[in-house]
C-alpha cells in the first residue's frame, strides 16, 4: 500500500464529514463538467475520494467508473452510491492498471494532480485511457479537473 493510500485510509471518515469549502465554486465546476459530457459517455474519475462528484455527475453520462487509491474512501463512496446504477467505484492508484487504453470518452481528475507521486506519468496515463479521437484538456487549479475538449 502506498503512503498516499495509508494517509487517505486514515483520513477517510473525517474527510467524508467535512463540508465543501466553497459551494458556489463546486457547483460551477459541476456545471462546467456537465457541459463537456454526453449522455452516452463512459467516464473515468480518478481520485474520486468519497464519490460525491461522480454521484452528482451520474445524470450527465452513460456510465461513470470512479477510482481512488484509498480503499476506505471507496467503501464510503459505495455506501453513498449503493443505489446509483450508472456509477461504479473501484480502488486504483494513478496508474489505473485495471483499465485498457482507449476505454473512456472522458477522464476527470479533480484536485488530484498535485497529490500523485509522478504527475507527468499520471497525465500520460489519462491520455492513454482516453479515446484517441477525443482530446484531453487538463487544468490543475483548485476547482478544476481533466475534461474532453470541445470538438475542434
Amino acid at each position: 500500500m502506498t503512503t498516499n493510500a495509508v494517509f487517505w485510509n486514515k483520513a477517510a471518515r473525517g474527510y467524508a464529514k467535512r463540508p465543501v469549502a466553497d459551494e458556489a465554486a463546486y457547483a460551477h465546476t459541476l456545471d462546467r463538467t456537465r457541459s463537456y459530457l454526453k449522455a452516452t459517455d463512459k467516464v473515468l474519475e480518478a481520485g474520486c475520494g468519497t464519490g460525491t462528484t461522480a454521484l452528482k455527475l451520474a445524470d450527465a453520462a452513460g456510465e461513470i467508473v470512479a477510482t481512488d487509491v484509498a480503499s476506505e474512501m471507496i467503501a464510503i463512496a459505495r455506501e453513498k452510491g449503493k443505489d446509483a446504477a450508472k456509477v461504479r467505484f473501484e480502488v486504483a492508484d494513478e496508474t489505473l492498471k485495471p483499465f485498457d487504453a482507449d476505454t473512456f470518452d472522458a477522464v476527470l481528475a479533480f484536485n488530484l494532480i498535485h497529490l500523485v507521486p509522478n504527475p507527468p506519468n499520471a497525465l500520460r496515463r489519462f491520455h492513454e485511457l482516453h479515446h484517441a479521437d477525443d482530446r484531453l484538456q487538463h487544468d490543475t487549479s483548485p476547482q478544476a479537473g481533466c475534461f474532453r475538449d470541445e470538438e475542434p
